[in-house]
């Protein structure tokens, strides 16, 4: 199974039932050979061959762990239970027994047989009913790292300057771990560095993020400011996209470039497949090609060529490349078939749709949702026209959606609804559409973005309004509930720019200044904190931005300068300044490096 870019894996952890088992069928034959359990069980009636009954205490099989536990540590809790097996193998569990412990510094244990690890060592659990006893012997391993805090002496430093970082790291008990072993690690290793004594030495004018690890993936980041000197080289781009899994952009020269994960070759730098999955810096995407722009979908991505020919790379499972070819990937950029000329470009989940200069809307990829617009829920692997015979001057492409917005300022949108992302006012994908479809509402639109299951769109007065998909409050109403129509984002704020990300939006101010809402798991939000918001909150720094992009766990922006910078998850490299890694994120704005 292909990891999600919309779901959050977990490490699987070793089998506890199997451990459990081993525990009890030793316990039972320790039992057995003691002959220790030959009197029936106090609320029992006597039965003829009680030397054929033996008891046990093992770990509740029923109501915990199961789908598997860590071994018990200080902090952590387990239900241990009274095993009875009687005549013909019948096993009876009860929790209901005098329960002791033989060292409560070590193990406590509740009357209803509930352990709890207190420190590391070993002690005796015992559990009594009547004249019959069983015992088991539980070994508590030292407490886990819950959480590591960073503390720098400054966070401003000159080229040249050092400073020191001091980690604390607390176990789950809440009490310091001094001895903890740490790994230290510099996102941006070009502008500070960090030694493995926790030493920042500035290297270079710009920000720096600067990383601690400790066990059971706990980590912590501080930004380090750095003035003076020459600049650490970025990227410079002219717009840059953030798709599932990789960002793209592309420079004022034409160059295209992507980073993050490679597994269906969509960075398009000729490779592909485990060996080349990720790159967390930007790489050249290959052909030669002149581009005036980028986009980046799930797992394919696309962009247009100066006088409007389309080239896409990626996935093509679903024919989203526009090739021909339904089933057939690319590592290299192909041609888009059909002979068209487009003006805008937008790829999505697994389709792809595109305007001409004329207005016309066309679709190609999956389509079962009837996210193309063509009247049918079929897929296809050409540009096919949008149905209903309308113009259109912006288009926006989710996961199994799509929205228009017409010169008028008209929005519509077509596909699956589960969610009301079509915006006509119902939910549910009974209600999905097959054409364009007029969202409700009284609003005109300037501009509108769509990505996963929710869109917004800004009014001429730069009024936000959002529908869809609000599990993670990203249409900032305040609330959780999905929305069928555009609902008003609750702030006083106006806009000139929105994005739509995974389970967050963004939006940029007229002074530049970037706001974001929703889920903020992964930092993407870039306010400094991982907690999720249901309006807007201020992005984290001084950086002022032209214009934003969401993703679905990273959002992006670019500055006047034509910096790029990127905040959120680092699972793929999508960041592009060499943060990688599952548990690696940065909750503030980092710049993309130089290739």
């Amino acid at each position: 199974m292909l990891p999600s870019a919309h779901a959050r894996p977990r490490p699987r952890r070793g089998s506890y039932r199997s451990r459990a088992a081993a525990v009890a069928a030793a316990t039972l034959l320790s039992l057995a050979c003691a002959d220790r359990a030959t009197a029936p069980l106090a609320d029992e009636a006597p039965v003829a061959s009680r030397a054929s009954r033996s008891v046990s205490v093992v770990p509740d099989p029923d109501r915990f762990c199961p789908f598997g536990c860590p071994e018990l540590t200080a902090g952590d809790s387990l239900q241990y239970v009274l095993r009875v097996e009687g005549v013909a193998g019948r096993e009876r569990f009860r929790e209901r027994a005098k329960w002791t412990t033989s060292d409560d510094r070590v193990a406590t244990v509740s009357p209803s047989g509930m352990v709890v690890g207190r420190a590391p060592g070993e002690a005796e659990i015992t559990a009594t009913v009547g004249p019959l006893s069983a015992s088991t012997t539980v070994t508590i391993a030292a407490a886990r790292v819950a959480k590591v805090e960073l503390e720098a002496e400054t966070t401003q430093l000159p080229v040249g300057g050092t400073t020191q970082l001091r980690a604390v790291v607390t176990d789950v008990l809440g009490k310091p771990m001094p001895d903890a072993p740490l790994f230290w690690f510099a996102a941006t290793p070009n502008v500070a560095t960090v030694d493995a004594a926790g030493t920042v030495t500035a290297v270079a004018g710009g920000d720096a993020i600067v990383m601690a690890f400790a066990e059971f993936g706990r980590s912590a980041w501080v930004s380090i400011h750095v003035t003076g000197g020459v600049a650490a080289p970025a990227l410079g781009v002219a717009r840059v996209d953030v798709g599932g899994t990789q960002t793209c952009a592309v420079t004022p020269a034409g160059a295209a470039y992507c980073w993050g994960w490679n597994f269906f070759g969509q960075l398009g730098d000729g490779t592909q497949g485990s060996e080349s999955e990720t790159f967390p810096t930007p790489v050249a995407v290959l052909g030669g090609h002149h581009f005036e722009g980028v986009s980046a979908g799930d797992f394919h991505s696309c962009a247009l060529a100066s006088g409007g020919d389309a080239y896409c790379w990626g996935n093509g499972t679903s024919g989203q490349l526009g090739t021909g070819a339904l089933g057939t990937g690319s590592a290299l950029p192909l041609p888009v078939e059909g002979g068209h000329s487009f003006t805008a470009l937008e790829a999505g989940g697994d389709h792809t749709c595109a305007l001409d200069a004329q207005g016309t809307a066309y679709c190609w990829g999956l389509g079962v949702f009837g996210q193309l617009g063509i009247g049918a829920p079929a897929s296809v692997a050409t540009p096919s026209p949008v149905a209903g015979g309308l113009t259109y001057s912006q288009i926006a492409t989710g996961l199994y959606s799509t929205c228009a917005l017409t010169a008028g300022g008209t929005a519509y949108c077509w596909g699956g609804n589960e969610f009301g992302e079509v915006g006509a006012g119902k939910i549910g994908d009974a209600y999905m559409a097959q054409t364009p479809t007029k969202v409700a509402t009284r609003h005109a639109f300037t501009t509108l973005d769509l990505r996963f299951s929710h869109a917004c769109a800004l009014t001429a007065a730069g009024q936000a309004f959002c529908w869809g998909r609000n599990d993670m409050g990203q249409l900032g109403d305040g609330s959780f509930a999905p929305r069928g129509r555009p609902t008003a984002v609750d702030t006083d704020l106006r806009f000139t720019a929105v994005a739509a990300g995974g389970h967050h939006s963004c939006a940029l101010g007229a002074d530049g200044r970037a706001y974001c809402w929703g889920n903020n798991e992964w930092g993407q939000l870039g306010d400094n904190t991982l907690t999720s918001r249901t309006w807007p909150a201020p992005v984290h720094g001084d950086v002022r931005f032209r214009s934003l992009e969401a993703g679905n766990n990273v959002t992006c922006g670019t500055t006047v300068a034509g910096d790029a910078y990127c905040w959120g998850s680092g699972h793929y490299g999508a960041l592009g300044n060499g943060l990688q890694g599952w548990d690696t994120i940065s909750a503030v704005p980092v710049r993309v490096a130089a290739p």
